[in-house]
C-alpha cells in the first residue's frame, strides 16, 4: 500500500476511533443528518450558489493542498515537474476547484496561489494543466507540505494539526500577499484545514471546502464535527462533498475495499465535463450537472 493510500485510510479510521465516543461541545451545532452512499457513479452535482460571484470577485485565490496531493508534489517537484509548459503539474483537485469557482464566477486571473505542496522554490512561476486544457500559473506561498503530507501517520489528521496549518497558511497570506482580498480553497485534508481554521476564529476570509471529512480527532475520546454540506453564508463557507464519499461517510469497509483496488475513485471531485454543452472540465458541487471523472473512466480524466 502506498504512502498516500495509508495517509487516506488513516483520515478515516482515525474518525472511526472516536465516533462512538464523547463529542465536542461544537458537535450538536454542527451535527450532520445520517444517511446511505448513493450507489449511483455520477450523483447529480450542486452548483455553486450565485452569491459567490461577488465574494470571489477582486481576491487572490489561494489553493490549500490535500494529502495525496501534498505526497504527489514531492515526487513532481523533485522531477522539474512544472517548470516549463510542456511538462506541467496537473490533476490537482484543490487546483481543479479554484478554476470551476472562477469559471462559474466569471472570473479570470493570471496567478493562482498554492499552499502546503512540499518545497517548490519561492516566487517560481510553476505551469499547470488544467483538464479543459487550458495552462495556468501557480505561485507557491511556502515551502512545507500540510501536516499529513509530511506525516501521514495516525497523529496527524487531527483538530491539533488542522489548526497549526491554518496558522502557517494565514501567515503565509499575510507575508506574501499583505492586504489583499483572498478567497481559499481546498479539497480532502486542505478542506478540513479551512473549515476548523475559521471555526477556530484562526482564518477570517471566505472559503470553499471540497471533499473534507465530516469531522476530527481532538484527542482519543473526543471529535469536532465539521460544518456540514452546503452554504454556510454567516461564516463565509460553501461545503461540498459527494454522497458517495467514503471519508464522507467515514465508510471504513468502503474506502478499504477502495485501496485494495489501487484507487479511491468515489474521492474524486474532478468532472469529465460539465454543463449542456459538455465543457471539458469542472469540479462536482461547483460545476452543476456533468459527468464524473470517476464515472466515465473509473478514474482520473486523461489529459487533452
Amino acid at each position: 500500500m502506498s504512502a498516500r493510500s495509508i495517509a487516506l485510510f488513516v483520515l478515516v479510521a482515525c474518525t472511526l476511533a472516536c465516533s462512538a465516543e464523547p463529542s465536542s461541545p461544537n458537535d450538536e451545532a454542527l451535527a450532520t443528518t445520517p444517511h446511505e452512499a448513493t450507489a449511483n457513479p455520477n450523483p447529480p452535482s450542486p452548483s455553486l450558489p450565485e452569491r459567490w460571484a461577488s465574494i470571489v470577485a477582486g481576491r487572490a485565490i489561494v489553493v490549500v493542498a490535500g494529502t495525496n496531493n501534498a505526497s504527489d508534489a514531492e515526487a513532481a517537484f523533485r522531477e522539474g515537474v512544472g517548470e516549463s509548459a510542456d511538462r506541467p503539474l496537473h490533476h490537482w483537485q484543490a487546483v481543479e476547484a479554484a478554476s470551476a469557482i472562477l469559471d462559474a464566477t466569471k472570473r479570470k486571473v493570471d496567478t493562482i496561489y498554492a499552499f502546503g505542496y512540499g518545497p517548490a522554490p519561492q516566487d517560481t512561476p510553476y505551469f499547470y494543466r488544467l483538464l479543459d486544457g487550458r495552462t495556468v500559473t501557480l505561485t507557491f506561498l511556502g515551502s512545507a507540505a500540510v501536516t499529513p503530507g509530511r506525516n501521514p501517520g495516525p497523529t496527524s489528521f487531527g483538530t491539533e494539526q488542522a489548526e497549526n496549518d491554518a496558522k502557517n497558511l494565514k501567515a503565509e497570506i499575510t507575508a506574501r500577499l499583505g492586504d489583499r482580498k483572498v478567497l481559499c480553497v481546498g479539497h480532502s485534508w486542505g478542506g478540513a484545514v479551512l473549515d476548523y481554521g475559521k471555526l477556530r476564529g484562526v482564518l477570517d476570509v471566505p472559503a470553499i471546502s471540497i471533499g473534507a471529512p465530516v469531522k476530527l480527532h481532538s484527542n482519543p475520546i473526543q471529535t469536532t464535527r465539521l460544518r456540514p454540506e452546503g452554504d454556510h453564508a454567516a461564516e463565509g463557507l460553501y461545503v461540498a462533498r459527494r454522497p458517495d464519499d467514503p471519508v464522507r461517510d467515514e465508510n471504513a469497509v468502503a474506502i478499504a475495499l477502495a485501496l485494495a483496488r489501487g484507487q479511491l475513485v468515489n474521492h474524486d471531485y474532478m468532472l469529465a465535463w460539465h454543463g449542456p454543452t459538455q465543457r471539458r472540465g469542472g469540479v462536482w458541487g461547483v460545476s452543476g450537472e456533468g459527468m464524473l471523472c470517476s464515472a466515465k473512466h473509473n478514474g482520473g480524466c486523461p489529459l487533452e
